[in-house]
């Protein structure tokens, strides 16, 4: 019997998600508190992928071997609530896809400074002997979207060539208690 995934959040990169879990052979179903945007319901119908939006139908859901789930969305949430409190393993949309992937990843988390924390990225793209002109993605989570100026601003000092794709959210919450969690993708 195929592994049954769900994913909470129907943006870019829960349709990403879903589209690669479906992919890859699972039973797939994604569920947006939210409304999902007309050209994700698209890609999801060409898919076959079931979704549900503006809800969260606990037997759709808790019945998941594992959860994806957006980094928009904090873990105290009562539906992460109830996924945890059965067990059931809940991820982020990186930490799957990069199970089916070989490349190099940097992900920072933990820091109140944006500059330190791209300062600590640099040293390690340095270290796995890469630069910010290998970053292929980012993605940013700011606890206050208000901070978004000034993340861009000192983005702009690290990559001055081709900036990467870049996602950037305001999440409920951050671990530590966090203004800004970075992850970036750098391919060698």
């Amino acid at each position: 019997m195929e592994k049954r995934i769900v994913i909470l959040g129907g943006g870019e990169s829960g349709c990403g998600a879903a589209i690669l879990a479906k992919k890859l052979g699972f039973d797939v179903f994604l569920s947006d508190y939210g409304t999902i945007a007309d050209k994700y319901k698209r890609m999801l119908d060409e898919q076959e992928i079931p979704w549900e939006e503006g809800k969260h139908t606990k037997e759709l859901i808790l019945n998941a071997g594992e959860v994806i789930k957006s980094p928009g969305i904090p873990t105290t949430a009562p539906m992460v609530r109830k996924l945890t409190d059965r067990g059931i393993n809940v991820i982020s949309e990186i930490e799957f896809a990069g199970r089916y992937d070989y490349a190099k990843k940097v992900c920072i988390t933990g820091s109140n400074g944006k500059t330190t924390t791209t300062s600590l990225i640099y040293h390690l793209l340095k270290e796995a002997g890469m630069t910010y002109d290998n970053v292929v993605k980012t993605t940013v989570l700011l606890a206050d979207i208000a901070d978004f100026k000034a993340v861009n601003e000192v983005y702009a000092e690290y990559f001055t060539g081709d900036k990467p794709a870049r996602a950037c959210y305001q999440a409920a919450a951050l671990p530590l208690g966090v203004k800004v969690e970075i992850e970036a993708i750098a391919v060698k």
